[in-house]
C-alpha cells in the first residue's frame, strides 16, 4: 500500500520550483526506491536534466534534532554514472555531459519533430524513457522593466503567445559587486635594493607597496535557474501582464553595482501544468477527498518493462527564449549597504607603526593594509591603518575576479 502526507509533497514541488531540497517526513512504502526526474528537453539551448532518489536520514547518519534518525524522514540524494541521452525521430541521438546535472547539448537539434529522453542505471539492468514528445514553440516577450514599492524593486515580464496558455519561465543570474572597502596599499616581500641574488629568500625584505586593488571588483551567479509554471488561460490573447519575476531589498548585494538577469520561458503542454497543479493541490491543506493521491499522479516517465513502477517528475519538449535585462545601481541609486556592513568596515580597524614584524603579524591574523598613518604635524609616515581582509577583498564573499564574457562595464 502506498502512502502520503502533506510534507512529502512540499518537497516535491521544489521539482517544479527548481528550488533546494530539503529533510521531509514521507507515509509512502518504499519511497527510496523512486525515481526523481527533473529538467527539461529545450531545443536550440543546453537541456539539463537532475536524477535523485529518496533516501532514508537514517541511513545518512543524520543526528540533527530537527530531523530525527526515523525511517520515515527521506531527503533526495543525486543519482550518478547513469547514461542519459535525447532521441530524435529522425534517429539522432544526444548522449549527457557531466555527472548529475547532465547538460545535453540541444542547441543544433530541429524543432520540427518529436523527441524522447531515455535513462539507465550504470548496471544497465534497468531504463526508464518518455514517450515522444511533440516540441512546442515560444512565447513572446513583450517587455521586461523594474519597479519600486518603498524598499523593495521587483523586476516584471510581460509575454504571450498564440499557440498555449501554459508557460514556464526560468532565469539565471549574474551580477557585479564590490568589497566593501577599498584600500591602494598591499603588503608583500620583494629582494633589497642592495641584493645581489634576488632569488635568495635571505635578501628579501617585508614591504607594504601601493597600487590598484585587484581584488576590489568581482561576479558571481546563481547556482541553479528557478523555474516557475504559470498559466494565462484566464486573460485575453494567452497573455501574462506585469509578471513579478524576481524582488530585492535595497540591501540585496547582487543589484549594489550591475545585476543581469536571463529570462527564459517556454511553454509547456496541459498535461505539464495539470500535473504540476495537481501536486501543488495535494501539498496544501486545502486538498479535499477529490484531490488525486499521489499513486495516481504519475508523471510522462514510465520504466522500461514495468511502467506500474512509480517515478516522479513530468519532462517537457519545447524551443525557449531569452532575454537579457539589466539593472544599474549607477542609475537606479536604489541600493543601499545594510547597517552591520558599515558597522564592520567602521570598527574592524588596528593600527601598526613602522615595525615589519608587526606587519607580518598583522598579516597572518587576516589583516589587510588599508591605509597609511601620518604624523599630525610633520606629516610624517609613522604607520598603518589595517583593516579585516573580508572588507577588502570580494572573492571573500564568494565570486571571483574573472569578469563574464560581454559583461558590459
Amino acid at each position: 500500500m502506498e502512502k502520503f502526507s502533506l510534507r512529502i509533497l512540499s518537497a516535491l514541488l521544489a521539482l517544479a520550483a527548481g528550488a533546494c531540497t530539503y529533510p521531509f517526513q514521507a507515509e509512502l512504502d518504499e519511497m527510496e526506491d523512486v525515481l526523481v526526474v527533473e529538467g527539461n528537453i529545450v531545443i536550440g539551448s543546453r537541456s539539463t536534466i537532475a536524477l535523485s532518489k529518496m533516501v532514508p536520514l537514517a541511513d545518512l547518519g543524520a543526528s540533527d534534532a530537527a530531523y530525527p534518525e526515523d525511517p520515515t524522514y527521506y531527503e533526495k540524494t543525486a543519482l550518478r554514472s547513469y547514461s542519459v541521452r535525447i532521441e530524435g525521430e529522425d534517429g539522432s541521438r544526444v548522449e549527457a555531459e557531466g555527472d548529475n546535472p547532465y547538460t545535453l547539448d540541444t542547441r543544433d537539434l530541429p524543432s520540427g519533430q518529436r523527441y524522447k529522453l531515455h535513462l539507465e542505471d550504470p548496471s544497465g539492468s534497468n531504463a526508464y524513457e518518455t514517450d515522444w514528445l511533440d516540441v512546442l514553440g515560444v512565447p513572446e516577450v513583450d517587455q521586461i522593466s523594474h519597479v519600486f514599492n518603498g524598499d523593495i524593486l521587483t523586476i516584471r515580464a510581460s509575454m504571450h503567445s498564440d499557440q498555449s496558455p501554459y508557460f514556464s519561465i526560468s532565469y539565471d543570474e549574474v551580477w557585479e559587486y564590490h568589497a566593501w572597502a577599498d584600500t591602494r596599499y598591499f603588503y608583500g616581500r620583494q629582494p633589497r635594493e642592495d641584493a645581489l641574488d634576488t632569488t635568495d629568500p635571505e635578501t628579501m625584505e617585508t614591504v607594504i607597496t601601493y597600487g590598484d586593488n585587484p581584488y576590489y571588483r568581482c561576479w558571481s551567479h546563481s547556482d541553479f535557474a528557478r523555474s516557475k509554471t504559470l498559466s494565462a488561460e484566464a486573460y485575453k490573447g494567452n497573455r501574462l501582464e506585469d509578471y513579478p519575476v524576481i524582488s530585492f531589498f535595497r540591501n540585496d548585494a547582487r543589484i549594489s553595482v550591475l545585476y543581469n538577469l536571463q529570462l527564459k520561458a517556454s511553454l509547456i503542454s496541459p498535461e505539464a501544468y495539470r500535473y504540476w497543479q495537481n501536486l501543488d493541490k495535494i501539498s496544501t491543506p486545502s486538498g479535499d477527498l477529490f484531490t488525486p493521491i499521489p499513486s495516481s499522479m504519475r508523471g510522462n516517465i514510465h520504466k522500461v518493462g514495468d511502467p506500474s513502477v512509480l517515478v516522479l517528475g513530468y519532462i517537457g519538449a519545447s524551443t525557449a527564449t531569452a532575454v537579457s535585462y539589466f539593472v544599474d545601481n549607477s542609475e537606479t541609486q536604489f541600493y543601499k549597504a545594510p547597517a552591520w556592513q558599515q558597522q564592520r568596515v567602521l570598527h574592524e580597524r588596528q593600527e601598526s607603526g613602522m615595525n615589519t614584524e608587526d606587519w607580518d603579524r598583522m598579516y597572518r591574523t587576516g589583516y589587510r593594509p588599508f591605509q597609511p598613518v601620518t604624523d599630525m604635524y610633520s606629516g610624517q609616515l609613522i604607520g598603518y591603518m589595517w583593516i579585516n581582509q573580508d572588507c577588502v577583498d570580494c572573492r571573500r564573499q564568494g565570486g571571483s575576479t574573472v569578469k563574464p564574457e560581454g559583461w558590459p562595464k
